[in-house]
Order: C-alpha cells, then sequence, then structure tokens
C-alpha cells in the first residue's frame, strides 16, 4: 500500500471511528437523580406532588407520614431523599418499554438499611409502574396488576435477612409466590443479612419481552441482579452480597395493562417498617440491543475492509 493509500485509509479509519461514536446508541437516560437539585425541606406525603424541579424522578406519595430532602445524610454524606414508614415515587415521563431497540433496561438505587420495626415483607421496589394510578397506593398491599416490581422483602428480624423478590407487590407478610427461584443466583443463594446503619446497593436489568399479538402472553427478563455492600458511608467495602448468575424469564399476565402507546414510569418504593429510610442515587438507563451496535460495527469494518483493498 503507498503512502497516499495509508494515509487515506488512515483518514478513513478516523472518521469510520468517529461515525461509530456519534452513531452507536448510547444508554437512554430514563432516570437520573442524587436528589442533590431537589430543595431541601418537606414534601406533602398525600398527593404525589412533584419532587423539586427534576423530570425524571418527580411524583413522590408518602402513604402514611411526610417526606423530606435532607442536604446530607446521603451517599458520603450527601443530599438524601428520607421517609419515614411507606414512600413511592414515580417518573413524572413514561418510556415505551416495548421499545425495539431500548427493550432492556438497567436499574440502581442506594439505600440505608434502617428498620424502625421487626415487621417482615416487603421493603424495597423498584421496576415499572404500569399506571399513574399508583400515587397514593400502597405498593406492598394492592394493586399486583399495576406495577412490575423487582426488589428485597425481610423474611427474618433477627439477624435482618433478605430476600431477592418479584412482583406487582414484593409481600407484605412473607411474600408467598413472588421469590425470584434460589436456582438463577450464585451458589442457589438467593438471601443475606443485612446491617443496619449500612448503605446497600441494588442493581438489575429488566427486559420486557412484548407479545403485540396477545400482550398478556408478554413476558419478562431479570439478569444481573446485584446486591451490594457499601459500608456505612456509601463509598466503603463493596462486597458482591446477591448476584444473579443466569436470567430469569417468567410471566406475571401484566403486559394486557399498558396503554396502547407501552408506557411505563420508572418506579422506586420503600417501607421504612421492614427496612429503609434513607434513598440515593436513583439510576434508570436504557440499554441498546447488541443487535443493533453489532450491525453497525459489521458494516463499518466491511467499509473499512474495502476501501483497505482498493
Amino acid at each position: 500500500m503507498g503512502i497516499e493509500k495509508t494515509t487515506a485509509w488512515l483518514r478513513e479509519s478516523v472518521a469510520a471511528s468517529l461515525l461509530l461514536a456519534t452513531t452507536v446508541p448510547a444508554q437512554l437516560v430514563i432516570v437520573d437523580n442524587d436528589f442533590s437539585g431537589s430543595p431541601v425541606g418537606n414534601y406533602n406525603g398525600s398527593t404525589g406532588q412533584p419532587l423539586g424541579s427534576d423530570p425524571k424522578l418527580g411524583n413522590a406519595t408518602g402513604l402514611r407520614t411526610a417526606l423530606q430532602v435532607q442536604g446530607s445524610g446521603g451517599v458520603a454524606n450527601s443530599a438524601s431523599f428520607v421517609h419515614s414508614q411507606d414512600v413511592a415515587m414515580r417518573a413524572r415521563n413514561t418510556f415505551n418499554i416495548a421499545n425495539t431497540t431500548y427493550s432492556a433496561v438497567s436499574f440502581s438505587v442506594h439505600f440505608r438499611f434502617d428498620p424502625i420495626s421487626t415487621q417482615l415483607g416487603g421493603f424495597l421496589g423498584v421496576g415499572w409502574a404500569l399506571s399513574p394510578a399508583t400515587d397514593g397506593v400502597s405498593p406492598y398491599t394492592v394493586g399486583d396488576a399495576d406495577r412490575l416490581l423487582i426488589g428485597l422483602r425481610r423474611t427474618e428480624n433477627v439477624n435482618n435477612i433478605a430476600r431477592a423478590s418479584s412482583g406487582g407487590r414484593l409481600g407484605q407478610y412473607g411474600g408467598a409466590g413472588t421469590d425470584i427461584p434460589a436456582t438463577y443466583f450464585q451458589g442457589g443463594i438467593a438471601s443475606t443479612s443485612l446491617v443496619v446503619g449500612t448503605w446497600y446497593q441494588f442493581s438489575f436489568d429488566l427486559t420486557f419481552n412484548y407479545n403485540s399479538g396477545n400482550p398478556a402472553n408478554s413476558s419478562w427478563t431479570l439478569a444481573n441482579l446485584r446486591l451490594r455492600d457499601w459500608g456505612s458511608d456509601g463509598q466503603t467495602g463493596g462486597n458482591t452480597l446477591i448476584l444473579q448468575t443466569s436470567p430469569y424469564t417468567w410471566n406475571p399476565g401484566f403486559g394486557n395493562n399498558l396503554d396502547s402507546s407501552h408506557g411505563a414510569y420508572a418506579y422506586i418504593a420503600g417501607n421504612g417498617d421492614r427496612g429503609i429510610q434513607r434513598i440515593d442515587s436513583v439510576a434508570v438507563q436504557a440499554i441498546p440491543e447488541p443487535a443493533t451496535v453489532g450491525l453497525l460495527l459489521l458494516g463499518l469494518m466491511a467499509a473499512r475492509f474495502h476501501r483497505r483493498r482498493v
């Protein structure tokens, strides 16, 4: 290859790389809220009041008591969202969960384990609200068909055992029938002991497998669920306590509750009686399908190979 052709090929390679960087679908941010942008103070816990000015995690409902944003007390003593008993938060804007480019979505939330009673049952739920009617409705006692939640439930109150669960609710008193089978987790372990006053990160990927011919037959696939210990300051440790090692697909029959636009609200719920009163660093991001990226890469590589041979 001559110097001119080599120079031209390098120039085209750089151009192709820049094209790839600007064309490959990036993760689409649905929610990114560490509460530092929400005004410090009390929020009305009975009306689904907008939480500050951030449109991505907007409506907050406290089911028994008032809600607060504090300027401290979060990860590394940053701003945090505080509630004392039940809380439900949903994004103000919907996301098309049947999107063929972004059907898989990653969820992550940090929480501090601070139960104020010995009650058992679901204390953290993260996922989708399939209806705005979830405002003001308990995520633990009613409304199975209006939510798809992945979360933790407290199964024992002496050693504070928490178990990974799923469903429209996570079980007020034990949650029988909502558990994700233990065989999908490393070592067959879907439970762990939590330490009071410790920060944890709960994260997972959730894919909606929409059946357009029969929405009620739509299914969900859960992958990469992880519960990590981040110490008393939210920055120390990082030990993985629960780790999902193979995808879990199931059909709860919730697909027929979606509206015609397949719109769903990112949704986070917490229960202070059973587990958490402080929430921080909530992130929900859509993941582009590997096929989309792969086809683009293949096309660019073929174009570069063809030009190199010329």
